[in-house]
C-alpha cells in the first residue's frame, strides 16, 4: 500500500468510513449552562403548556375586545379603569372584567377573567380614572393564548438534537436546570514531522523549519462542532517509535484520532507504514482536490484519520469528508453551509474523476453576484481561505464548469 491503487471517490469513502466508525458516547447529565452544542440523548417533554395561562404580550389595556368596536380618533369609546394586574399576579387577582371596564396589564401578565383583548398604550389616552379608545382591537389581539406554543407533555426537543442556544432556553423555560446529554467526542490530533516547530519558540540556526500551524484549523473545525472536544498533542519528528509511542496513548485517550502531514508515500511518511504495520487501511486516498491524500485506517481499535499538512487539503478534508462522516456515523444530518447562487467570471477544469472545491471570492455588479475563481493555486495558500468568501464544487464527472455558468457559492466568509 506504499503506492496509491485507486482513489476512492467521496461517496464510497463516506461509506466505507461511517461503516467502521464504531462510536460508542456515554450518556451525562449536564448543566444548561454546558450544553451549548451537545447531542441529547433523549426526547425532552414539556411539564407545562407554554405559556401557563392566556397573557398579555404588550403593555396596555386589557378589555371586551367586543367594546372597543366602532372606536377612532374621532369617536373615541370610554372604560373605565378598574385596577392593575402584573407579571407576578395571579390571574385571580382582578375579578371578571365587565362590559365597558378596562384593566391595566404589564406584558407577560395574566389576562383577567372576562377580557380577551389588549390594547396599547399608544391607541389610548388617560384621564381621570378613564381611559379612551382610538381604534377597536379584535378578539385575543395581543394576547398569547394557554398552551399555544407547546403543550403539556409535548416533545419539545427530540432526541439526536444538537442543542442550540434557542433549545437551551425552551427546556430552561420548563423550569429544567439540567438535560441528559451524549458525552463530547474526544479525538486525538498530532502533528508530525521534523521540519516543523511550535509557534512562539525560536528556529534553530543552519535548518529549514515551517511553523506548525495547519493543527490550529483541525483543532478549530472540529470544535465548531460543539460536541467535538479535541485535544492536542504536540509535534512528532519524523521518527516510528515516538509516532507509535503518541498514537497508543491517543488511542486510549480519545474516541477518534487524526494525524497531520505525513501521509503521502515517501520514505519520510511514516504515518501510512505505521497503519500497514500495526493497523488496517479503510481507505488510502480521496478523488478530492486539494486533499487527495487524506486517508483513513484502523490503529490500535480506533479510528485514525490522515490529514496533509497543506492547510487547504486538510481545510477540505474536515469539510468533505471527515466532519459529514463523524454526523453521519453519529446518526446526524451533516451541517450544511449557507450559500447563494452566482455568476462564474472565469472557466474552471476539473480532472474527471476528481471532486474539486474551488475558492472564490464574491463580486457585486449590477444587482448580480458573481464568484471569482481565486488567482493562486495549490493547497497551502492561506489566503485561498482567507480572502474568499466561499467555495464552488465540481462533481467528478465533469470536465470543468464554463464561463458564464451560475454556480452555488458555499459561504465560509461573509460577503
Amino acid at each position: 500500500m506504499r503506492l496509491w491503487g485507486r482513489l476512492l471517490r467521496l461517496h464510497e469513502a463516506i461509506g466505507r468510513t461511517i461503516d467502521n466508525l464504531r462510536i460508542s458516547l456515554e450518556v451525562v447529565e449536564e448543566d444548561l449552562w454546558r450544553c451549548r452544542g451537545l447531542i441529547v440523548a433523549e426526547d425532552v417533554y414539556a411539564v407545562n403548556d407554554m405559556p401557563p395561562y392566556d397573557r398579555s404580550t404588550v403593555d396596555g389595556y386589557a378589555v371586551r375586545a367586543e367594546d372597543t368596536y366602532g372606536a377612532s380618533p374621532y369617536n373615541p369609546i370610554r372604560l373605565k379603569i378598574i385596577g392593575t394586574i402584573y407579571p407576578w399576579d395571579e390571574p385571580s387577582k382582578i375579578g371578571t372584567l365587565g362590559s365597558g371596564e378596562a384593566v391595566e396589564i404589564h406584558t407577560g401578565a395574566p389576562m383577567p377573567r372576562g377580557a380577551n383583548a389588549v390594547i396599547m398604550y399608544e391607541d389610548v389616552s388617560v384621564s381621570n380614572g378613564f381611559i379612551e379608545v382610538y381604534r377597536p382591537v379584535s378578539p385575543w389581539e395581543n394576547v398569547s393564548k394557554k398552551g399555544e406554543d407547546y403543550r403539556r407533555g409535548e416533545v419539545i426537543v427530540k432526541r439526536g438534537t444538537i442543542l442550540r442556544p434557542w433549545h437551551l432556553a425552551l427546556i430552561a423555560s420548563q423550569g429544567m436546570s439540567k438535560a441528559k446529554v451524549y458525552r463530547r467526542l474526544r479525538i486525538g490530533i498530532v502533528s508530525v514531522g521534523s521540519e516543523l516547530i511550535k509557534p512562539g519558540s525560536a528556529a534553530g540556526k543552519g535548518r529549514a523549519f515551517t511553523y506548525a500551524s495547519t493543527e490550529y484549523l483541525v483543532k478549530a473545525m472540529l470544535e465548531e462542532q460543539g460536541f467535538i472536544e479535541a485535544k492536542y498533542y504536540g509535534i512528532v519528528a519524523d521518527d516510528y517509535k515516538t509516532l507509535e509511542s503518541i498514537t497508543e496513548t491517543m488511542a486510549k485517550e480519545n474516541d477518534l484520532m487524526i494525524t497531520i502531514a505525513g501521509t503521502s508515500v515517501s520514505k519520510i511518511d511514516i504515518v501510512p507504514k505505521l497503519v500497514e504495520d500495526i493497523g488496517k487501511w479503510i481507505v488510502r486516498g480521496l478523488a478530492i482536490r486539494p486533499g487527495r491524500t487524506t486517508s483513513m485506517g484502523i490503529v490500535y481499535d480506533k479510528p485514525l484519520f490522515l490529514v496533509s499538512g497543506n492547510i487547504v487539503a486538510a481545510w477540505a478534508a474536515l469539510e468533505s469528508y471527515i466532519i459529514p462522516s463523524i454526523y453521519m456515523a453519529l446518526g446526524l444530518k451533516p451541517p450544511s453551509r449557507p450559500s447563494v447562487d452566482a455568476i462564474l467570471l472565469r472557466r474552471v477544469a476539473n480532472p474527471v474523476g476528481f471532486r474539486s472545491f474551488v475558492r472564490v471570492r464574491i463580486i457585486r455588479r449590477d444587482g448580480e453576484l458573481y464568484a471569482e475563481p481565486y488567482a493562486l493555486r495549490g493547497s497551502n495558500i492561506y489566503s485561498s481561505l482567507v480572502k474568499t468568501h466561499g467555495y464552488i464544487v465540481i462533481e467528478e464527472d465533469r470536465e470543468g464548469i464554463e464561463e458564464g455558468e451560475r454556480v452555488r457559492v458555499y459561504l465560509h466568509n461573509p460577503i
